[in-house]
């Protein structure tokens, strides 16, 4: 080997024996490990379904759920990402502050949940149950709810640095869930949209009972039996609120698109997204996974957020180009799976969601750097113009060309977020560069 070469060897072994960067590591791993268990499970759950529902069902569902999980992140009112600072802050209070943010979204979302479901279901036809029916809205909302306490509690294990317990909770949601599938769509007749619904529900309940004893282990039950903390949540609204509205920015395109795709195409043009964006979702989640790292070890060293991104960025570029190398051969048999309409409409989709992972690696780290630095308002103001703008486009894509359409609508416009952010990147990087060569 020339001595170049020795130098990056010795370079790259120094990056992953860094303490911080195996802290990053630690976060991500975790993360990837609860999207790969709900992923994998996921792909059964909808690979089962399809088989026993029609693709219109399946689209239905698969937009009520998109639109749970979407209003779910609104309910958090920001206060699952304010534990993950906070807790480590915090220590002997955490109890009381899971517990406060748990029952505080808990409530929130419902409301939220019930009012825009029905708000939906005046403008969305195959939603319209719940306009007309109170117990398909309360179904919805309480579907809401749950997801959101869920939601709040996984951030609370990565602020506890509890991430297994967060990759055990999704994969308990994620079987319970898959088991009740084949069990309701064979002994109910007539099972619809609404009833895979339900399902996910079921799944996320059943998932709390392990919640309870995580909890219960690692805490008392006079420390779990606390009032929540309405103090708490009054004095940090204002930061939890620009966390909110940065995530609910981050989130916009995942969870509006499938309805966007319901309204303006098909709700089997629907189900063939999500099945797409499920899958390109494993793309690029390992680079988001790891940039929420830097989030969680920046919080102690903010100072060192520049020299976090030097080492994750190439790793992220790297896993990013191996997934979407793997998809080129795995893709079509990977759709097969959900049966031949799903790899004639889903897989021209697929292909293009995936390329979003380059562009999502610079604006996930210009998101995680602004965290770290104090910076979320500008953040989050920048973002959510930037959602908008990419509802709009991939919506003008879906007018024009369909599914494919809309997704190349999508990625057009993260490109463009990549190009605007990419400096803010750049600086954190250089400065850290700078910084490590006065050291030397």
């Amino acid at each position: 080997m020339t001595s170049t070469q020795n130098r990056a060897l010795a370079a790259l072994r120094a990056a992953f024996a860094s303490a911080a960067n195996r802290a990053v590591l630690g976060t991500a791993i975790s993360m990837v490990g609860t999207t790969a268990v709900t992923s994998i499970l996921g792909f059964a759950f909808w690979t089962v379904a399809a088989r026993l529902f029609l693709p219109a069902n399946v689209g239905i569902a698969a937009t009520a759920i998109s639109a749970m999980t979407l209003l779910a992140n609104v309910g958090m009112i920001g206060l699952g990402t304010m534990l993950i600072a906070e807790l480590p802050r915090q220590p002997g209070r955490e109890p009381a502050l899971i517990v406060s943010a748990t029952t505080t979204v808990g409530i929130a979302a419902f409301l939220l949940g019930s009012l825009a479901g029905a708000a939906a279901g005046l403008v969305i036809a195959e939603l319209q149950m719940l306009a007309t029916s109170l117990p398909m809205n309360l179904l919805f909302a309480l579907g809401v709810s749950v997801t959101s306490m869920t939601l709040v509690l996984d951030q609370a294990f990565l602020g506890l640095l509890l991430g297994s317990a967060q990759v055990w909770r999704n994969t308990i949601f994620s079987v319970a869930k898959l088991a009740f599938v084949p069990i309701v769509g064979s002994l109910v007749p007539g099972a619809d949209g609404m009833t895979l619904y339900a399902l996910w529900l079921a799944g996320n309940v059943v998932s709390l009972g392990f919640v309870g004893f995580v909890l219960v282990r690692r805490f008392s039950p006079a420390q779990l039996a606390t009032l929540p903390r309405l103090d708490w949540i009054w004095r940090e609204r204002g930061g939890a609120f620009d966390h909110n509205l940065l995530n609910l920015s981050l989130q916009l395109w995942y969870y509006l698109l499938p309805v966007v795709a319901t309204a303006l195409i098909s709700a089997s043009a629907a189900a063939y997204f999500y099945i797409a964006v499920m899958l390109a979702n494993l793309v690029s989640v390992p680079p988001f996974a790891l940039t929420m790292g830097i989030f969680a070890v920046g919080a102690r060293t903010p100072e060192l957020v520049g020299q976090r991104a030097r080492f994750t960025i190439p790793l992220a570029a790297a896993l990013g180009l191996g997934a979407n190398v793997f998809l080129l051969v795995a893709a079509q048999p990977i759709l097969s799976l959900f049966g031949a309409a799903y790899v004639e409409g889903a897989l021209p989709s697929l292909r293009i969601l995936a390329l979003g992972v380059f562009p999502l690696i610079v604006k996930d780290h210009f998101v995680a750097i602004c965290r770290v630095e104090g910076r979320v308002r500008d953040a989050a103001r920048l973002m959510v113009f930037s959602s908008v703008a990419e509802i709009v486009l991939a919506s003008l894509g879906a007018l024009v060309a369909g599914l494919p359409g809309l997704c190349v609508g999508w990625l057009v416009m993260v490109t463009l977020e990549a190009v605007v952010t990419a400096p803010v990147v750049l600086r954190a990087m250089t400065r850290a560069r700078a910084a490590e060569r006065a050291v030397v």
